[in-house]
């Protein structure tokens, strides 16, 4: 876009003439870097958009299934792209098999970021809306704990209870234990306990 001539004399209109355009040109060169940093995200960062009545809504397809349509989207001249919607910080799919594919890629390492498209909340129907749900987080017990800590554990809870620990049923153990432990060691077990006399 041409700057129009203006005489010197109107110093200050032709000052504002000549900022206006650099203006426009920084803001959009800062919208458009914003949104190619915000272009491509971990496909581990982009939630499914869930439906209430399918339980297990990762489970959409076989492996087999999943090889076959990641080779197609790979050959594709777009390429790994996923159009999401941001709904309260968080990026939702509008495609969940297509999402499902680019997890299983990311698992495998062929796939660490995927372009996405983000499409305006506004634009997006309500019943969909609705389904767009942040999961709450998997917490995996684990499965053994370390003896120690269930002792000190159960130590704690009887103590800020006030209740005395029942060790009736180890006081025995306990007792066989020390015994056991003070005897000296001069031949296995089984050859002192089978000795001919």
């Amino acid at each position: 876009m041409p700057i129009p001539c203006l005489p010197r004399k109107h110093g200050q209109a032709r000052n504002k003439a000549l900022e206006l355009p650099m203006i426009k040109r920084l803001s959009a060169a800062s919208t458009l870097l914003k949104t190619l940093l915000s272009m491509f995200v971990a496909p581990s960062a982009v939630y499914f958009t869930t439906c209430p009545d399918v339980p297990n809504l990762e489970c959409l397809t076989s492996d087999a299934e999943l090889e076959e349509l990641s080779k197609k989207i790979l050959i594709n001249s777009e390429g790994l792209r996923l159009q999401v919607v941001e709904k309260d910080g968080h990026y939702f799919t509008l495609n969940n098999t297509r999402l499902q594919v680019c997890q299983w890629l990311e698992t495998r390492g062929q796939c660490n970021t995927v372009r996405i498209e983000t499409v305006p909340l506004k634009s997006v129907p309500d019943g969909i809306k609705r389904m767009m749900v942040v999961p709450p987080p998997v917490v995996y017990p684990q499965d053994e704990f370390d003896e120690r800590d269930q002792q000190s554990r159960r130590r704690r809870q009887s103590e800020e209870s006030g209740e005395e620990e029942d060790t009736s049923l180890l006081a025995p153990l306990v007792s066989s234990f020390r015994l056991y432990a003070q005897r000296p060691l001069t031949a296995p077990f089984c050859a002192q306990r089978y000795r001919p006399r």
